[in-house]
């Protein structure tokens, strides 16, 4: 039932408000198409950027999280069915030489592959020997005393990473002391996701906007096949021969193949592909407005074990670095937990992500989070954050100078994280007594400007929009848990007027923190104040939004819900 009402509110996301990259993401995949593969994209190392720590502070430990590096597929399925019907082409002698061409890396990439799901490439272990080579080169100060701890996913393509990394490392420092460790009990610390009822929410809005996708599906089949009627014969569904394609290409860079195989699909195609895995990875793993809340809670356990770990090495323990190596959705939970820019900050709301959020740069093969410590002889300690070895700020901290931040203040700020999530295990696991309100419905003369003015001025999330002369837009308030459903009912011959009726007859009420500040903004944007109480325990504005519906803000000494 849980997942019907979910189907039925989200699954049908606007077309419109999904139908566009942004100039700039576009650009960047265009200047390097490889990258629209997202997180199958391999690492690059930019040049790197230090602003000068203040004076006095020298560097002493690093705290490491690393995702592993190139990998093949998690399964060769795909690769063997492409391979199957250009088999089938290819004996019927139909293939065009660019079809030869895709047939022949497609037989590539599988004979590489060799039957290893998810194995760690020879460029995926270069990419971490490099990654602890630019570390010891850039803070040769902090391994001069101390050992250095590792930690690894159970997975062996996070175990060999860190190997290759460990064993640069030492290069660098023949005589420097390494310990290792891996198990279920770090697994569970180092390794998470999303809820299962944030995969299931986050995948439902997922799903429509990239069906909205239109491309010249009559492009990839005169690419590949001499008769592309035959060719359409032989491989009946066009949109999964171009996932096929799609998911051939992501993959050749990490088998150090140089060659650029998206070209077989119209850049439209492969802007599809490369949005849903980014749209949904930041939705599930990252601070977005819809799922942040429900998201971040499982990154606690992680983010405790560094600051431990940290504070242990401030406190004089004898270690000059902790590294764990794991995998992409944990590093881009870690990195939303300390609110870092492009993955905790800004929080965007799925139109604003879709075609927007940069996955291919912020979260490739070998993605990884350094915190570097530094300490003066007063003993204050900073902090710097490099997300793929590039400074990043926190925006909502206000740094000590520059992208250095005291570590006292970097703790108390995430620790306001434990607080956005209070439950038990109990209480989100007990199935409610009774019915649970999905939405109220109402009549309005504009549903689409009233969704709009809405979804911009009180923080609603628009996730479905019926393309009708009724215009039927289903709105999300900022907690995802309630809708609001907003329509032309033609059986009537206008809307109500609800500009002229008594707000006590109908409004819908929000809680506020501040509500002289709420008016002040509201009525900027279009609303007209109707009433202002404000009693011992309470504080209420009964207002109207542009079109007349009565909205009232609320400020209480007590709640009235439940929980």
């Amino acid at each position: 039932m849980k997942r019907f009402l979910y189907s039925t509110l989200l699954l049908l996301v606007s077309l419109a408000a999904f139908a566009q990259t942004s100039a700039e993401l576009d650009a960047y995949l265009r200047e390097f198409p490889q990258r629209a593969g997202f997180n199958t994209h391999s690492y690059e190392f930019l040049p790197i950027k230090d602003t000068p720590a203040p004076g006095g502070f020298k560097p002493f430990y690093i705290s490491h999280y690393g995702r592993h590096g190139s990998r093949s597929h998690g399964s060769d399925e795909t690769l063997k069915k492409l391979i199957s019907y250009l088999q089938i082409a290819a004996n019927e002698g139909i293939l065009t030489p660019s079809g030869d061409t895709l047939f022949y890396y497609a037989k590539k990439v599988l004979e590489l592959h060799d039957g290893m799901d998810g194995r760690l490439t020879p460029r995926g272990a270069r990419e971490h020997e490099m990654l602890a080579r630019r570390m010891y080169q850039r803070y040769p100060g902090v391994f001069r005393n101390g050992v250095v701890h590792a930690l690894s996913s159970v997975v062996p393509r996070c175990l060999v990473s860190m190997a290759a990394f460990t064993s640069s490392l030492q290069s660098c420092k023949t005589d420097l002391v390494i310990t290792w460790d891996a198990g279920e009990t770090i697994q569970k610390i180092i390794s998470h996701g999303a809820p299962t009822a944030v995969k299931e929410k986050a995948g439902a809005i997922v799903h429509g906007p990239m069906t909205a996708v239109k491309y010249d599906t009559m492009y990839v089949y005169s690419r590949i096949f001499t008769d592309p009627e035959r060719g359409k014969a032989i491989f009946k569904k066009p949109g999964r021969l171009a996932s096929y394609i799609y998911n051939l290409a992501r993959i050749t860079e990490a088998f150090d193949i140089d060659e650029n195989l998206f070209r077989f699909l119209p850049w439209e195609a492969v802007l599809s592909n490369f949005n849903r895995g980014a749209f949904s990875a930041y939705l599930q793993q990252c601070n977005s407005v819809p799922f942040g809340d429900e998201r971040l809670p499982r990154a606690s356990r992680l983010a405790d074990e560094m600051v431990r770990k940290a504070d242990a090495a401030i406190a004089g323990a004898p270690v000059a670095a902790d590294l764990i190596f794991g995998h992409d959705w944990p590093f881009l939970g870690i990195c939303s937990y300390f609110g870092l820019e492009g993955y905790g900050y800004p929080r965007l709301t799925p139109e604003q992500a879709y075609g927007n959020w940069n996955g291919a740069k912020l979260c490739p093969y070998a993605a990884n989070l350094q915190l570097i410590f530094y300490r003066n002889r007063k003993g204050l300690v900073l902090v710097k954050f490099l997300a793929n070895e590039q400074e990043t700020l926190i925006p909502e901290l206000e740094a000590y100078s520059g992208p250095y931040y005291k570590w006292v203040d970097v703790k108390n700020y995430i620790a306001k994280r434990k607080t956005t999530n209070t439950m038990t295990k109990k209480e989100k696991t007990t199935k409610p007594k009774g019915f649970v309100l999905e939405h109220p419905a109402i009549d309005v003369a504009d549903p689409v400007a009233t969704a709009k003015w809405w979804c911009e001025n009180l923080g609603f999330t628009k996730t479905y929009e019926r393309d009708d002369e009724t215009h039927t837009t289903f709105i999300v308030d900022a907690s995802g848990r309630v809708a609001i459903e907003l329509y032309r009912a033609k059986t009537q011959p206008q809307a109500p007027d609800y500009a002229n009726m008594d707000p006590l007859t109908l409004h819908f009420g929000f809680t506020s923190t501040d509500v002289d500040a709420d008016i002040e903004r509201l009525v900027k944007a279009g609303a007209t104040l109707v009433t202002h109480d404000k009693n011992p325990g309470f504080d209420g504005a009964m207002m109207r939004d542009p079109s007349g519906i009565p909205i009232q803000f609320v400020k209480r000494e007590k709640s009235i819900l439940l929980k």
